[in-house]
């Protein structure tokens, strides 16, 4: 959501037509703009799992692999945030569809129920949603034995919902 409501701000205050006359590329445009969230995403997760380990004894089963999933997560929620704010022409409808796909995908997904307890239809929706992928794949690096989880394409799985929120942003933004 800081990706897209700080870009929907600045097209509202007029600081967008600003930075599009920026001389370098679109691509170093929206690099510029996603390095900071991406950022602040990763370090949200550092503390949390940080802080679920200081206070709650959590133990990450391997370190390495939440590190990749949590990278590939944060490039995914990013994406989303960008092709949010290119669908969106104001706060309140990106306030609506991002807490709609939050509340949408981590249910179906099961990130906020076990996905066992879900009804069968929605059993057949999650792995149509990123939520359902990042916990597959922190699955893999958190719970002891499930190093028969395949973290890898869960990381794949949702660096392509990146590729698809980018292309759609793309699409609809006019850098």
């Amino acid at each position: 959501m800081l990706v897209t409501f700080t870009t929907i701000n600045e097209r509202q205050w007029g600081t967008w037509e600003r930075l599009r006359l920026f001389t370098g590329s679109s691509i170093e445009l929206m690099a510029g703009k996603i390095v900071s969230p991406v950022l602040i995403s990763l370090g949200q997760f550092t503390l949390l799992f940080l802080l679920a380990n200081l206070l709650f004894d959590f133990n990450v089963e391997s370190p390495g692999v939440l590190i990749v999933v949590s990278m590939a997560l944060t490039i995914c929620i990013v994406t989303m945030g960008i092709m949010t704010a290119a669908i969106c022409k104001t706060l309140p409808q990106a306030n609506v569809l991002s807490n709609l796909a939050v509340v949408g995908f981590g249910t179906v997904g099961g990130a906020f129920l076990p996905l066992d307890v879900l009804p069968g239809w929605a059993q057949g929706v999650a792995p149509a949603t990123p939520a359902y992928w990042a916990m597959k794949g922190y699955s893999a690096a958190v719970l002891p034995g499930a190093g028969d989880v395949n973290w890898e394409a869960a990381c794949g799985v949702l660096l392509l919902f990146s590729v698809f929120f980018a292309l759609v942003a793309a699409w609809r933004f006019r850098v």
